[in-house]
């Protein structure tokens, strides 16, 4: 019945175009003996639901076809209105059965694509007549618009617009939603109206709707399809190019057209190509990239998005942390998730999310196993259950920030009586390094498991190496480097991934297996385009484990410890002191660190230069260039920070002063700041010092030790002079 639904609609829209009778007969003779599915008992009366409401939508669309394009029903037109009464009163019907039966039966995508459909229908038989309640136009437009609302601010839409079911079976939804949000504000011609007691405005300018259209946005993928976390098939894409001219947003055309598969029109059940030919305007011909960051955090949606920048070659890491809607409302399209991620960089899949193969097959990709998180004592988060759909535990993502250089969140989390925390940092806007706190009340074994798109039947390779692995996708390389507090030791395994719809694949996995109470992992995870030489060395002290990568010129250091102890250690010749729990210092060949980054510290010496010192323990982050700085903090307090030189401007902090080197600021919680100064280590020591008396003014000239000179004027009253 949907296969001939999809050819009426297709013909009607024939007919509209050229005006051949031909195509108007063929859709009028399927018009005519339209019924829903025929189903054998409840649950397939239940589960036609789905294709039902897209054969109700259809229908729909192809009598308004043919109606606007003054078609000649010879008699018939009565009896095909009193089809698509019939089917839309069956389905409302439905709707009222199933949450009279079971409420959270339709609070999913089944209610959407009803709710959508009936609400059609009720468009397009606004002046159909009946005595019978379930059988009138107001009743279903009451009904969807309601439902509508509920879907999109209690079920299934957080009030960042992510959608908790995950991309796939956004689109599959929005296969209905979206021509009718479209279809009904056109028809009120954008105002808000009273149904059943609730005066409400069309879909299209409600805010969790156009929230939803930019979160896709936010969260795709550099090649435009989004990322796959719980029931998606691996590469889902969507239809923003339909609301760009509604919505008056380019950039949602943008999204559409920039992709590697443009226009896309496909479905998993249809498609909407006929509704994107009517719907696209030309007026927004997807020429705007978004103007915010490329890194997007999405605390109530569940990602945090580390993106280099919008290019189809860009690298890119999805992180999940879902709670609330966005995780219960996903129910048994919910996977165990949480705390994983994806790695897509140069135009390949790295790391891969197993995706969803089918209904049917979704027990082989859903539980924490099949995902790249730490399992505890072989289990994950609990999974929901048919019994309980919206079992699981919450995550949270927290703590994050986007700096020029250095991009960074944690996630926090507890499942098997394990607290835990995922820590992500994205440096030089090219690599991931990973640090994961685990805190237990007893010894547990604990698996760091690696989701890499290589080995198994994927084609590509996968390589096991000293402190981990490596993945090649078509010559773009992820190495993967782990270590920990407690010994590593390493193995792989192949699990399933979505090959093809319903057809499941396999991959290997990297598993690091650790035994122990309190434990640190200290991984560095490096997409490559190019056979560039890249060396990895564990440091293991008793004080502080991890190690320091060595690439392009630059070294970059990862140390981690349990305590708030002043631990030295000597990293390339340079003598380091810090307290944090976590360290990481990105060093180039010049004299000053370039990035520096402390979690949960206050200090931090750089040979015998009192680099960092923070009044409160604070996550900090400073970069420094040639002629400034840049940085976040996140519990605000007074850092002081050895510049040598006295800086011309600062920006971000609450107040600050110089002297004798040291820079001193006061900052707010969560700032972003910048130091316009040439940094240097060593402080410059003024000789030749002559001092002048003019009035009240008194000026100081001198030379330095380097050569440079330099003066300062002050009042004979400024307390600076003692």
């Amino acid at each position: 019945e949907l296969q001939k639904a999809r050819v009426c609609r297709c013909a009607a829209f024939r007919y509209l175009m050229g005006n051949n009778i031909f195509y108007a007969d063929k859709a009028k003779e399927y018009l005519l003996e339209a019924q829903r599915e025929p189903y054998v008992d409840w649950e397939e009366r239940y589960n036609n639901i789905i294709w039902d409401a897209e054969l109700l939508s259809m229908l729909c669309i192809a009598y308004d076809f043919l109606k606007a394009n003054n078609y000649d029903f010879s008699g018939d037109e009565q009896t095909i209105r009193d089809i698509l009464q019939s089917i839309a009163a069956s389905l409302y019907d439905d709707s009222n059965w199933w949450a009279f039966l079971f409420a959270e039966a339709i609070e999913n995508n089944f209610g959407v694509k009803l709710a959508s459909a009936v609400g059609m229908a009720a468009i397009v038989l606004n002046t159909q007549g009946s005595s019978q309640e379930n059988e009138q136009p107001q009743t279903w437009i009451n009904f969807a618009m309601n439902s509508l609302y509920d879907q999109f601010n209690e079920y299934l839409v957080d009030p960042e617009g992510g959608w908790a079911e995950g991309a796939h079976y956004l689109k599959f939804s929005a296969v209905n939603f979206l021509p009718f949000a479209i279809a009904h504000n056109n028809f009120v011609n954008g105002e808000a109206e009273l149904y059943d007691g609730q005066i409400l405005s069309p879909l299209l300018q409600e805010n969790n709707f156009i929230n939803n259209a930019e979160w896709g946005l936010k969260i795709r993928r550099p090649d435009g399809f989004r990322p796959n976390f719980d029931d998606s098939f691996n590469e889902p894409n969507y239809y923003n190019g339909m609301l760009a001219g509604y919505l008056e947003n380019d950039v949602l055309a943008w999204d559409f057209v920039h992709a590697s598969v443009p226009y896309n029109t496909d479905s998993s059940s249809g498609n909407v190509d006929i509704e994107i030919i009517c719907t696209w305007n030309e007026d927004y011909p997807g020429i705007t990239e978004p103007a915010y960051s490329a890194t997007q955090f999405l605390p109530y949606a569940g990602q945090a998005v580390f993106r280099s920048d919008w290019d189809e070659n860009a690298v890119y890491m999805c992180l999940l942390g879902e709670h609330g809607v966005a995780r219960t409302g996903g129910k048994m399209h919910e996977h165990s998730d949480n705390t994983s991620f994806i790695i897509y960089a140069y135009g390949e899949l790295l790391a891969m999310d197993s995706g969803y193969i089918n209904w049917d097959n979704h027990d082989l990709v859903r539980f924490p196993e099949n995902h790249s998180l730490i399992l505890v004592e072989d289990n994950g988060p609990p999974s929901p259950s048919i019994l309980n759909p919206t079992q699981g535990v919450d995550s949270f993502i927290e703590n994050y920030f986007d700096t020029d250089q250095f991009d960074y969140a944690e996630i926090s989390t507890s499942y098997q009586n394990t607290d835990i925390t995922r820590c992500i940092s994205f440096i030089d806007n090219s690599y991931f390094v990973v640090t994961d706190f685990l805190s237990a009340s007893s010894n547990h074994d604990y698996d760091w498991l690696l989701h890499g798109n290589g080995g198994g039947n994927t084609g590509n390779a996968y390589n096991m190496i000293t402190n981990g692995s490596f993945y090649t996708v078509n010559d773009v390389d992820l190495y993967l480097f782990l270590n920990s507090t407690e010994s590593v030791t390493f193995s792989s395994y192949n699990d399933y991934h979505e090959e093809s719809y319903a057809t499941a694949g396999e991959h290997t996995v990297t598993r690091g297996s650790v035994y122990g109470q309190n434990v640190i992992y200290s991984a560095f995870l490096i997409p490559l385009n190019e056979r560039d030489s890249l060396e990895y060395f564990p440091i293991n002290t008793g004080n502080a484990n991890g190690g320091y990568i060595v690439h392009n010129n630059k070294k970059t250091l990862n140390l981690v410890k349990e305590n708030y102890s002043l631990v030295s250690i000597n990293f390339c010749e340079d003598e380091i002191s810090f307290d944090s729990k976590s360290l990481i210092m990105v060093q180039n060949e010049l004299e000053n660190p370039e990035v520096v980054f402390l979690k949960d510290g206050q200090t931090l010496i750089y040979n015998d230069t009192p680099l960092i010192q923070c009044s409160e323990i604070t996550n900090f982050n400073l970069n420094i260039s040639d002629t400034s700085a840049k940085g976040f903090i996140n519990n605000g307090c007074e850092v002081q920070l050895y510049t040598g030189n006295e800086p011309t401007q600062v920006t971000g902090a609450d107040s600050y002063s110089f002297s004798n080197g040291i820079l001193t600021l006061l900052f707010s919680d969560n700032t972003n700041f910048t130091i316009d100064v040439i940094w240097q280590l060593e402080l410059l020591t003024p000789v030749n010092l002559t001092i002048s008396i003019s009035g009240n003014e008194i000026m100081l000239s001198w030379e330095h030790s380097v050569g440079a000179t330099g003066y300062k004027i002050y009042s004979s009253e400024d307390p600076q002079l003692n």
